[in-house]
């Protein structure tokens, strides 16, 4: 009996123990804030109390099935998708409208689609499907005024042709007002080139083509990177040829200058095989001048970058003559 007894008090302490523990814990926790975080305050919470966990999300469903008379005649006069993604677009004005809009790049557990966090504190929420669209908010305020908004646009022909010309054709789905197809995004040029790169580069093409003039002939040295072997004729006109080291052409091709703003200084050539040289597929060079002053390529090894220069026509060997009698 006292064994009995022994043991009921020592799971009865462990338990005062343990609940210690987690009443510590818990302390500890709502002692910590968050690091406030643009965009994510509604979320994570931040230094001036904001809950970390939002209020429950309420939502309401725009279909395509509910478009009004007039709405209906506006989306078909711009050949419209007229269901999610045309709502979801003309949804997101009505959001705007409403105040500063931030995105919210760790949405929580439950929120779906394209998810903004509304003048610091309100998560507001469109997840688009085919033919209908769902808008969620924390906020009841904010709902009921999203809700008549979009009853508003969707009875009132002047009123969703202004919130979708806040938006644009491609967002919405839809053709431009002039009937023409959806303009893309206009792409930012790069910038220009600094004149000193650009004309530092046309001397090093400019070196090249020389070199190629003056010595016409380069072989691939022994133990190339590329397993390759013969020998490179360049000629007038920019024709090349590629033959066996017993001087036979297996290939042929032609250069290929990069444009001046390319930034590139290399030559390219693409070599494809004769009719009659079957055990050759053909390769893409890629040359250009080296610190030694011969034409040659990197490749990527092992230990990195590597750099191979070809050799000069008067140091290719010579092709292996035949013994008398072979």
């Amino acid at each position: 009996m006292l064994r009995g007894e022994l043991l009921v008090l020592a799971i009865v302490a462990l338990a005062s123990v343990e609940c210690a523990k987690s009443e510590k814990l818990a302390k500890a926790s709502a002692e910590t804030t968050s690091e406030k975080i643009p965009g994510d305050a509604a979320v994570r919470g931040t230094q001036n109390g904001a809950p970390a966990t939002p209020a429950p999300r309420e939502c309401f469903d725009v279909r395509a099935s509910r478009n009004g008379r007039t709405t209906r005649a506006v989306f078909a006069s711009r050949s419209c998708q007229g269901g999610g993604p045309t709502w979801a677009a003309i949804l997101g004005v009505l959001i705007r409208r409403r105040g500063r809009v931030e995105p919210v790049h760790t949405p929580p557990p439950g929120w779906l689609g394209n998810v903004k966090l509304l003048n610091g504190k309100t998560l507001v929420s469109v997840d688009d499907e085919a033919d209908g669209a769902l808008v969620c908010t924390n906020d009841a305020e904010v709902l009921a005024a999203l809700r008549a908004d979009y009853a508003h646009v969707n009875d009132d022909a002047t009123a969703i042709r202004k919130a979708m010309s806040e938006s644009t054709a491609l967002e919405l789905e839809c053709f431009e007002e002039d009937g023409s197809r959806p303009r893309l995004p206009i792409a930012t040029p790069p910038p220009k080139r600094p004149a000193h790169l650009l004309a530092a580069e046309d001397a090093e093409r400019k070196r090249l083509k020389a070199t190629l003039q003056k010595q016409p002939t380069w072989c691939f040295p022994p133990h190339d990177l590329e397993n390759m072997t013969g020998t490179l004729h360049f000629f007038p006109g920019g024709r090349v040829s590629l033959t066996t080291p017993a001087g036979k052409a297996i290939g042929r091709g032609v250069l290929n200058w990069p444009s001046d703003d390319s930034g590139d200084t290399r030559v390219e050539i693409l070599i494809t095989p004769t009719e009659d040289a079957p055990a050759f597929r053909g390769t893409l060079l890629h040359l250009d001048l080296g610190p030694t002053g011969r034409i040659g390529f990197n490749a990527i090894g092992k230990t990195g970058t590597l750099r191979e220069d070809l050799l000069a026509g008067d140091e290719c060997a010579p092709p292996a003559k035949s013994r008398p009698g072979g």
